[in-house]
C-alpha cells in the first residue's frame, strides 16, 4: 500500500550568502512523504501520482535584491537530510525502489531566455523514509544561484539563416547548427560552447525591420569532461533567408552560493 502525505507551510528561515549583508530567505512550501507498507514490496514503486518513495521538501528561495536567473543544481550539495529520530534520509532503504535521488532539483525555466524573478522554487529530495514517530526534518546544503538586475541589448545584422553561420551578440558567440522550413514557418537551432545563462531574450527581424514572431521551444545544456555546449531552438512564424537578431542580456550576472539550513515539522 502506498502512503502519500502533503502539507503546506509558511515557515521561514534565513540564509546568509558570501556577503554577510546579503540575506536570503528560505521558505518551506510543502512536504511530501511517499512510503511503501512493510510486506508490500511488490507494489508499484512509483507511489501515488507518479511519486517515488522517499521525502521531498519544496523550498522557495528569495533573493535579497535583483532577480534569480539561474540555479546550478549540478554543482549544489545536499550535506544532510535527516528526521528528528536521526534517520539519514539520503541512504536508500534496503527495500527502496528507483527514483528520488538525493540532492536538490529546480523547476524548469532557468537558464537561457529566463526573464528572472525575485524568488525561485527548488526541491530537496531524499529516497529513504522517516522513522516511525518522526515529527520533523532537518536539511542542510549549498546551492549556487545566479542573480542579476540590469540588461542591455546586442544586435547581429543580416545573419544568414543557414546551417554553419557564426555570429556574435555582445560577448556571446553562437552558431546556427540546423534550419528547417515547413508550411511557411522556420525552425532554427543555435549552439554555443559558452554559458548562455546571461541570455534573457532573443528576437528576430526581417529585411524590412519587421519583427518575426517566434517562440523558443527547447533549451538544452550538455556538459561532459571534454565538451560543454548549449543548444537553443526557435520556431519562426515565417521563413527568411536572413534576419537581424537582437539579444537581451543580463549585464551584472553574479553567482552566490546560498547555504540551506532548514528545520521543519512534518505537519502530519
Amino acid at each position: 500500500m502506498g502512503i502519500y502525505c502533503l502539507a503546506a507551510f509558511t515557515l521561514i528561515t534565513r540564509a546568509f550568502a558570501a556577503d554577510p549583508a546579503a540575506e536570503w530567505k528560505v521558505q518551506v512550501q510543502a512536504i511530501r512523504v511517499v512510503a511503501v507498507a512493510a510486506g508490500d514490496q511488490d507494489s508499484a514503486w512509483w507511489g501515488l501520482n507518479g511519486a517515488a518513495p522517499g521525502v521531498t521538501v519544496l523550498l522557495k528561495l528569495t533573493a535579497p535584491e535583483g532577480n534569480i536567473v539561474g540555479i546550478n543544481t549540478d554543482a549544489s550539495k545536499l550535506e544532510s537530510f535527516t528526521d528528528d529520530r536521526g534517520t539519514d534520509l539520503t541512504v536508500r532503504a534496503a527495500h527502496g525502489g528507483p527514483g528520488n535521488e538525493p540532492g536538490f532539483s529546480a523547476q524548469l525555466g532557468f537558464g537561457p531566455l529566463f526573464e528572472g524573478k525575485p524568488s525561485a522554487i527548488i526541491r530537496a529530495n531524499a529516497p529513504n523514509q522517516p522513522a516511525r514517530g518522526a515529527t520533523g526534518f532537518s536539511i542542510t546544503g549549498k546551492i549556487p544561484v545566479q542573480t542579476a538586475s540590469h540588461t542591455n541589448q546586442f544586435f547581429a545584422e543580416k545573419v544568414a539563416l543557414t546551417s554553419g553561420t557564426v555570429f556574435g551578440l555582445g560577448e556571446l558567440k553562437l552558431t546556427i547548427c540546423d534550419v528547417r522550413s515547413k508550411d511557411g514557418k522556420c525552425e532554427v537551432w543555435l549552439q554555443s560552447s559558452q554559458d548562455l545563462t546571461s541570455l534573457a531574450g532573443l528576437e528576430f527581424y526581417d529585411a524590412q525591420g519587421q519583427k518575426i514572431e517566434s517562440r523558443a521551444f527547447s533549451s538544452n545544456r550538455h556538459t561532459s569532461e571534454t565538451e560543454k555546449k548549449w543548444t537553443l531552438s526557435f520556431q519562426l512564424q515565417k521563413s527568411a533567408a536572413a534576419a537581424k537578431i537582437a539579444a537581451t542580456c543580463w549585464t551584472d550576472l553574479k553567482t552566490v552560493e546560498v547555504p540551506i539550513a532548514v528545520k521543519t515539522g512534518v505537519g502530519l
